[in-house]
């Protein structure tokens, strides 16, 4: 193999495990939200469960209220600022949606990473070969 083609595989190799690592990165944001918004689901189970009972509710940095559910309804933030009041079945329905989105988006990272990791393989050899 002459140095040109080597060249050739260093930039093709470079390129792909560059990639394969935004790939990686893109793989781990997709799971922590999946993770969250999972942890949000159930969190709105019990709160369907406890209405009418009191609980106790985060503020945030370890800071708590004692507080009781009156009805069904939640107020989502939409963006800009807005708030909207759905009941918890529909939040839910809502949260389902996106993780079923964060889900196919993760598989089709999966399968990037996947064909990423083949081509470094396939160079890999071809160096072996040399």
């Amino acid at each position: 193999m002459d140095k040109q083609r080597e060249q050739e595989l260093l930039m093709q190799a470079s390129l792909l495990e560059k990639n394969s690592q935004e790939t990686a990165q893109q793989i781990e944001y997709f799971e922590k939200e999946i993770l969250e918004l999972d942890a949000m689901h159930k969190n709105l189970s019990s709160l369907d469960e406890g209405k009418g009972k009191e609980s106790i509710s985060s503020l945030g940095k370890g800071l708590y209220v004692r507080s009781q559910l009156q009805d069904d309804n939640v107020l989502v933030h939409v963006g800009a600022n807005i708030l909207v009041k759905k009941n918890i079945s529909d939040t839910k329905k809502v949260i389902e949606e996106q993780i079923n989105k964060l889900s196919h988006a993760r598989a089709y990272l999966l399968e990037r990473l996947e064909l990423y990791n083949k081509g470094l393989h396939d160079i890999m050899q071809e160096f072996g070969n040399l």
